[in-house]
């Protein structure tokens, strides 16, 4: 029997995947065509630079720099996606399902990893360039791990049901 609660939310989850990659897409278009102030801290004084002053291919590594969690939340979104179609098949407890929510925890870490590198990487990028002498100053507070959380939380989640898997066919042999 198919339930019709699943169904709708499969439903609004794939809308969301839609929007979601969708705006990514566009945002990114966006700050690349964009006079984007960059301010980093260096040694104390404020350095910053217009993306627009910058030649095409450095402004396209740096948008990709600043925006690489962007890249891993559209394979977070497609494992969103896959699950979905796992939903819709009423595919719900199984090891494609298991490794769906594993590869989305690999990529909610993944973005988190990112985030948090994104300005060492564009201080390499713009020192390596002769744009800036001295390495970005670093804000320890500015280091996010909300992505981590959720991507350990769903790792758990992984693991949780691959154990369930595990007890429904000890069960179903022991009949």
């Amino acid at each position: 029997m198919e339930d019709p609660v699943i169904r709708r939310l499969v439903f609004v989850l794939r809308a969301l995947c839609i929007s979601a990659v969708l705006i990514l897409i566009v945002q990114n278009v966006e700050i690349y065509s964009s006079s984007l102030k960059l301010n980093l801290t260096i040694q104390g004084t404020e350095w910053n630079a217009l993306l627009s002053d910058f030649n095409k291919m450095e402004r396209f590594a740096i948008v990709l720099i600043l925006n690489f969690s962007n890249l891993i939340w559209m394979y977070v979104i497609y494992q969103f996606w896959a699950l979905c179609s796992l939903y819709a098949k009423r595919n719900i407890f199984s090891a494609d399902n298991v490794k769906k929510f594993q590869n989305m925890s690999y990529g909610l870490i993944g973005m988190s990893v990112a985030q948090n590198l994104a300005l060492p990487f564009l201080g390499l990028f713009l020192m390596h360039g002769g744009y800036i002498q001295n390495y970005p100053d670093m804000d320890l507070t500015a280091i996010d791990l909300n992505f981590m959380t959720a991507g350990v939380l769903f790792l758990l989640i992984a693991k949780i049901m691959q154990r369930a898997i595990q007890l429904q066919d000890e069960a179903d042999l022991t009949i």
